[in-house]
């Protein structure tokens, strides 16, 4: 797919609805004091309780409103005042330098750069960041014996040069504050044009044109402080620019740049040329992080006015004859309060913060805002944002989604770097970011250490696709070469008891899907992909979570100009995660409810005597109805609680307001309150009121228009209805009992759901007919793969029961209304019509939907090549091909032509010989034969490591010339596996017969051997023991070969804990059977393998296990449960309730970890040995994943729905009927119910819910009526041997309830479709007739089929 930059080259990029702006600024409000703004003739007071915000796209800019009453030459106010914040004037940032040079200002206190520096007034820049707390004019950067300066004085920039001496003459700024501040000066034609953090200060002109030639640049003579970032320019630089990049790291080189000056490692270095500055009188270059000064131990997020003069508008309405009096003061008060960038707040160093941050709006009458962020001192992509901003239908937001953050996937990347250097324990050098679209790959192989094994990672890419975060990695482990391709995914899951809208971010959840259609793909052990595929979900959730942090903070830090940052922890803020989706990085949506510090900025006011409760609003309401609790002396509210259970959350606001949630399970009663000074109870109650019951429904069917009858308890309150939870229907109310409903557009059946304040209700049951029969007259896209989203048009579309594309399901399916329904192509689908149905009947498309098939390639020319041959694939389904790899391993080729049959690449360098593969969004196709890279010079090998190894071990080989490299032989033993990575590496892993001696390229041209030998590490071997038991201490000999070098001893292949042992020579040792030991094999591990011996050594105990204590105590399959106790030596069993766990590890005899197999239920932890068995005293809870309680009606036709009841279905994948592979097509109500639509192909027997989770099916099975007896027409193959799989063709198959062969009963069948299903001919099957039977009868038309001896041994799982 083409990918978007929606976020226009930022790394970040936040959507905000303009009702979270409002919720914001109403919250920061409350509690307040309403100013007072001073006139000359009289006075008025601003009410911020009814502050309220809008946005105005035909100004950029952000509208605060509030009342305005007061005096004003004896005429009263009393009209709204209107403040206008022009968003391109503002920006934002985060100010941490990392290094910096201080300096005492005495004479001669500098860092000082030689060199000519040739510098004229007709284009020069100066840019400098500055921190002092001297009221003194300070000196930043001069030539001395040139008589040029630049520097500050009374708050404004200053410049002296050629005996002449300008000052800015714009407002003075607050430069002594101690906080870091921007100062720059730009010279054009001698017009001198001063700025302070981005703001313009006006301009001077030098009377002269002054040039100099000096040999000393001084930065920090003068000055009493410290500088950093100290660039200087032969060129005027804009305003614009100056702004974009003052807070960012220039790439370099970059014209007209001739110095930029860091301080890192004590050193004053030049980037530009590397020129190192000389020290002197005392100056000294710190490193920000290690100064240990109070000033370094935070970062400053800043606020910076761009252009104070228009930043504002103020408007006074209605208008009177005072109006320009009160506009005028406050415009004044604003723009004398905004001279320079204002510090809003510190963070922890490093700083996770943006370090430049702006604003924009997205078109049309009711806009977004837009915040744009940079991180890690990167440069803007541009200056200022665009406005408006361009707006996309993947980046909206609405009123119950107010927050879109969309993270850019460079930017994200890069940011998981460290983490994942980090948990590799890796430097992160070891990693790098590049390409477009950017992947995130390892510059070398590493050796990554997992669950006491080591996984040598030669390979690790990671990249955004549409799907999810793409993972490709090869490494070696346990002698064994694993490739492993596939998607990481973010999904959230639901919280508990929480609406639809309600997910928490608090426990993401990272899923790992592997690409099964990669032909590179080998089997291995999930135990060696496992931990590192944990590793990156691990750092995916941290990052993810560090992002979001952020945003939620930020957006209101930017908004209330508070002095500190909104504690994300606390319980009255949180941010409802509803999707994540990924596209050129991650969207996250959701809806924020921010945390309110209150109008004292941060500071809570401090109760100086008991609450009091005075009232509170609104008085009755559902769990989860925010109430505003007033009193007075609330300040440092300890606990809210409503008739004695404890709020969801509370926040007190000030003094006199709190607010907090009622929590589920709450009874009507009052409200209580406490501080440390006391407890307050309120002296009316809170009632909660009861949710609406539904009873039943009559009619129980109808169509698009009718009428329809509700019955239940507590309808008066009703706010809205919904046909199958999301289709909004119209209602009257009659009474507390009785509701009137009309069957809307669209409808389907299913349940109908009504919602009042208090809660909701669902009746279950209701059947929309079709009011005509449905007609087709479009849909879009006309083609596609498994999976793709097709919305069709026409009409009809109410009461909707199937939709199907060629005759097969779809996999699901929504009616939006009467006219459009959207659908989802399904597994095993082909091209064909789609058809759509209801009660009416079936509609039938005018054309095919075209489903797009895997490419597959024929052939290709030439068959062999050197690097930059053109070669040309022939086959077929190449449109859209989104990659070639030729060679092994698989190298990415340039595509030069591209049609549906054919594709023209070039050969690659830097690959050995290997496979021709076509990536299209359909799947992968290769070539059944190689193409053959000829090299285009000898084999050179220069150097190798290591130096030694065991069979296995890679062996990385430098040089020259291996390019189409043809074998690797290590002392003239071929190595079965090598790789070539480029044409100056391969790598290469030691056979098991290998010898020592050199190392040996082949090529197709020739041959090179190292002029150093490689040391083979013979593996141990191990053959007597004596004795063959003991308990722990016996003392255990054990024979063998190459056992001189061992480095560890184990015994049984469960237990970690290391014996201690004594080498007798090569052929001996003794080890000292150790607590924690276990039955089975001895293990002698040396650097050339390990060894087991034949025979089990058994441990004996006559202590009995006693478990004491277990983490984690809940989880599900496959989780790592650390038990805790003693007497775990010789341990036999683990078991969680009745269940074994599916693994265990004993590391000591005090701990072992056991992993939680399917099925297990909640209960007790036992461990069994041979004296007993010990069980805990608490159980382990196993919480239901997903699991199916049971469906209605127990049988069913095609086309008939099912409700099945149960739990977790919120991420349901896939829903089966029996035994059958065709899915059914389903839509979920909620977390407990899900309706499936009774496939065609489906058969007898439980029916099974998939999640991402996992997989539940049911106790019953459901009973699939046959709509006519089968009919067949032929089966392929007509012959075979026992084992043979045969696949019959026909017609109505779906509710197949047997197959037999010569009537004798089949038992491994599978229904494919209606017209397909397959068998395996059992053991002793004999030549016969096949025949189908279903509820009707068994089949008619007369297929037969044949069977053969087999030749040779029939493999025993095909043995029936």
């Amino acid at each position: 797919m083409v990918m978007k930059d929606v976020n226009q080259g930022w790394n970040t990029a936040v959507n905000v609805d303009a009702s979270l702006l409002t919720t914001m600024a109403a919250q920061f409000a409350a509690g307040a004091q309403d100013p007072t703004v001073t006139l000359q003739q009289g006075s008025v007071t601003v009410g911020l309780q009814q502050l309220s915000v809008a946005l105005d796209g035909q100004t950029d800019s952000v509208v605060f409103s509030v009342p305005c009453t007061g005096t004003v030459a004896r005429q009263a106010v009393d009209g709204t005042l209107s403040v206008g914040v022009k968003l391109a004037s503002l920006a934002m940032g985060c100010v941490y330098p990392t290094s910096y040079l201080a300096t005492n200002g005495l004479a001669g206190c500098d860092a000082r750069a030689k060199a000519p520096w040739t510098l004229d007034s007709n284009a020069l820049t100066v840019e400098v960041w500055v921190r002092t707390q001297t009221t003194q004019a300070q000196t930043l950067v001069s030539v001395p014996d040139a008589g040029l300066s630049v520097g500050i004085e009374g708050g404004r920039p200053v410049v002296t040069w050629g005996g002449q001496t300008c000052v800015a003459p714009g407002s003075a700024a607050t430069l002594d504050d101690g906080h870091w501040h921007f100062v720059a000066v730009s010279l054009a034609s001698q017009v001198i044009t001063f700025c302070v953090d981005g703001q313009a200060k006006g301009t001077a002109t030098l009377s002269s044109q002054p040039r100099t030639n000096g040999q000393s640049l001084c930065i920090g003579q003068g000055l009493d402080g410290e500088v950093s970032s100290v660039r200087l320019w032969t060129l005027a630089r804009t305003a614009a620019q100056l702004q974009q990049a003052m807070n960012a790291t220039l790439p370099l080189p970059q014209s007209g740049l001739v110095g930029v000056w860091t301080f890192d490692d004590g050193q004053a270095v030049n980037q530009v040329d590397q020129g190192v500055a000389t020290l002197q009188g005392g100056a000294t270059c710190v490193t920000t992080a290690d100064s240990g000064d109070e000033g370094d131990a935070h970062a400053w997020n800043t606020l910076w006015f761009l252009d104070p003069e228009h930043t504002f508008t103020v408007t006074m309405s209605p208008k009177s004859g005072v109006s320009a009096l009160i506009e005028t003061a406050v415009l004044g008060q604003l723009q004398a309060a905004i001279t320079q960038g204002k510090a809003t707040g510190a963070v922890k160093p490093p700083p996770r913060a943006p370090t430049t941050m702006t604003f924009s709006l997205t078109a049309g009458d009711a806009p977004d805002l837009i915040a744009l962020m940079m991180s890690d001192h990167a440069l803007p992509p541009g200056w200022p944002a665009p406005t408006p901003f361009p707006s996309t239908p993947t980046f909206t937001t609405s009123p119950t989604q107010n927050l879109a953050i969309l993270v850019d996937d460079t930017f994200l990347l890069q940011e998981m770097i460290p983490e994942l250097a980090k948990a590799m324990k890796v430097p992160e050098s070891d990693f790098q970011v590049k390409g477009s679209p950017p992947v995130l790959s390892l510059t070398q192989p590493v050796t990554l250490h997992a669950k006491g094994q080591s996984i040598h990672v030669k390979a690790f890419t990671l990249g955004f696709t549409d799907k999810g975060l793409a993972l490709a990695m090869k490494a070696t482990a346990f002698h064994m070469a694993i490739q492993l391709t596939g998607t990481v995914t973010l999904t959230v899951r639901q919280k508990d008891g929480v609406g639809k809208l309600y997910y928490d971010i608090l426990d993401p959840q990272v899923s790992y899907s592997p690409d099964a259609s990669d032909p590179t793909v080998q089997k291995f052990e999930m135990l060696l992909a496992l931990p590192l595929i944990g590793v990156v979900a691990a750092l995916i959730v941290a990052v993810y979570m560090g992002i979001v942090m952020y945003v939620m903070s930020k957006l209101q830090d930017a908004l209330d100009d508070a002095d500190g940052f909104v504690d994300t922890g606390s319980k009255g803020q949180s941010l409802s995660l509803q999707k994540v989706a990924f596209d050129n990085g991650v969207y996250l949506y959701g809806q924020l409810t921010p945390a309110n510090k209150g109008a004292s900025r941060g500071a809570t006011p401090k109760a100086a005597s008991a609450p009091v409760l005075t009232g509170f609003s609104p008085d009755e309401g559902a769990p989860g109805t925010q109430v505003t609790l007033t009193g007075t002396g609330l300040s440092n509210t300890l606990e809210v609680s409503f008739n004695g259970t404890p709020a969801d959350y509370f926040r007190c606001w000030s003094d006199r307001q709190v607010v907090a949630r009622v929590a589920d399970g709450t009874t009507t009663g009052p409200i209580q309150l406490k501080t440390a000074q006391g407890t307050a109870v309120s002296a009316a109650p809170f009632t909660v009121a009861a949710p609406p019951t539904l009873s039943s429904v009559g009619p129980p069917s109808g169509q698009q228009g009718d009428a329809v009858k509700l019955y239940g308890t507590g309808l008066l309150s009703t706010q809205s209805v919904y046909f199958h939870e999301d289709i909004l229907a119209s209602f009257t109310l009659v009474s507390d009992d009785q509701l009137i409903i009309t069957v809307p557009p669209g409808a389907v059946s299913g349940p109908i759901t009504v919602s009042t304040p208090s809660g909701t209700a669902t009746q279950d049951g209701f059947v929309v007919k079709g009011s005509q029969v449905p007609a087709l007259t479009a849909f879009t896209p006309t083609a596609g793969i498994p999976g793709t989203e097709v919305t069709v048009t026409g009409a009809g579309f109410t009461g909707t029961t199937d939709v199907t594309f060629n005759g097969v399901p779809a996999a699901s399916f929504t009616v939006l209304d009467d006219h459009h329904l959207v659908a989802v192509l399904g597994n095993r689908t082909t091209s064909g019509p789609m058809r759509v149905t209801n009660s009416r009947g079936t509609g039938v498309s005018p054309s095919a939907f075209n489903v797009l098939s895997a490419p597959s390639i024929d052939s290709f020319s030439p068959v062999k090549g050197t690097p930059g041959t053109p070669i040309t694939l022939h086959g077929s389904g190449f449109a859209g091909a989104t990659a070639v790899h030729i060679g092994t391993p698989a190298v990415q080729v340039p595509i030069v032509s591209l049609g549906d049959t054919s594709i023209t690449v070039t050969s690659p360098s830097g690959t050995g010989s290997g496979p021709v593969s076509v990536e299209t969004p359909a799947g992968i196709g290769a070539s059944k034969d190689d193409f053959q890279v000829l090299s285009v010079a000898p084999p050179v090998l220069t150097t190798f490591s290591p130096l030694t190894g065991g069979r296995g071990t890679a062996v990385t080989l430098t040089g020259s010339g291996f390019t189409g490299a043809t074998g690797v032989a290590f002392g003239g033993v071929a190595a079965t596996l090598f790789e070539v990575l480029s044409d100056t590496e391969l790598t290469a892993y030691v056979p098991n017969k290998a010898v020592s001696g050199p190392l040996h390229v082949t090529n197709t041209q020739a041959d090179g051997y190292s002029t150093v030998a490689f040391t083979f590490v013979a593996p141990p071997t191990l053959g007597q023991f004596a004795p063959p038991s003991g308990p722990v201490g016996t003392q255990v000999v054990l024979t063998g070969t190459n056992l001189g070098s061992a480095t560890e001893v184990r015994f049984g292949s469960a237990s970690t804990a290391q014996a201690a042992f004594t080498v007798q020579g090569n052929t001996k040792l003794t080890a000292t059977v150790p607590p924690g030991a276990l039955t089975g094999n001895v293990f002698v591990t040396t650097p050339g393998g390990k060894a087991a011996t034949k025979s089990a050594f058994s441990v004996s105990t006559n202590v009995k296990p006693v478990v004491t204590g277990f983490t984690p105590d809940t989880g599900g399959p496959g989780t790592k449960v650390t038990v805790t106790g003693k007497g775990f030596t010789a341990t036999s069993g683990v078991c969680i309730g009745d269940t074994p766990a599916r693994t265990f590890e004993v590391n000591s005899d005090t701990e072992l970890v056991a992993v939680i197999d399917a099925d297990t239920t909640t209960g007790p932890i036992s461990v069994t040995n041979a004296a007993g068995t010990g069980k805990s005293t608490q159980s382990f809870t196993v919480p239901k994943v997903v699991w199916v309680d049971g469906f209605t009606p127990s049988n069913g036709e095609v086309g008939a729905q099912v409700r099945i009841q149960g739990g977790g279905f919120t991420d349901v994948q896939r829903v089966s009927f029996g035994d059958s592979a065709m899915p059914a097509s389903f839509t979920v109500q909620g977390d407990t119910v899900l309706t499936a639509t009774v496939p065609s192909g489906a058969v007898q027997g439980p029916l099974q819910v998939v999640t991402s989770r996992g997989a539940a099916h049911s106790v019953q099975s459901f009973q699939v009526d046959a709509s006519a007896v089968a009919t067949l027409t032929r089966a392929t193959p007509g012959s075979g041997p026992m084992g043979t799989q045969v696949t019959v063709e026909g017609v109505h198959f779906t509710g197949t309830t047997g197959v037999r062969l010569d009537g004798a009963p089949v038992e491994r069948y599978q229904v494919v479709s209606d017209t397909q299903l397959t068998f395996l001919v059992p053991s002793g099957g004999t030549s016969g007739a096949i025949v189908v039977e279903n509820d009707r009868g068994p089949s008619q038309g007369s297929v037969t089929f044949q069977v053969t001896k087999a030749e040779g041994s029939m493999p025993k799982a095909l043995a029936g």
